[in-house]
């Protein structure tokens, strides 16, 4: 039989542990931060197509919201805007 070497025992490096955590929890958030910067007027895109009255053209925004709930009550058989 092969005869194993004892090995010494490490202890447990607490300090390396919790630098590690924090340094991988650090990279994990630091890429979030960003995503949850305020938007501000600069950020937003002026290329927004007018029409010849200078109304945007496509379509509004309510119009996008009752459509869903027209065709979610459909599906599911209820008026979700009474809920």
């Amino acid at each position: 039989m092969k005869e194993y070497k004892d090995l010494p025992e490490k202890e447990p490096d607490i300090v390396s542990d919790v630098a590690v955590a924090y340094e991988v929890a650090y990279e994990a958030t630091r890429s979030l931060e960003s995503y949850f910067d305020p938007i501000t007027i600069e950020d937003m895109d002026d290329n927004i197509p007018l029409d010849a009255n200078g109304n945007p053209i496509g379509t509004p925004w309510e119009e996008v919201i009752e459509r869903m709930y027209d065709n979610l009550s459909k599906h599911y058989g209820v008026d979700l805007r009474t809920l």
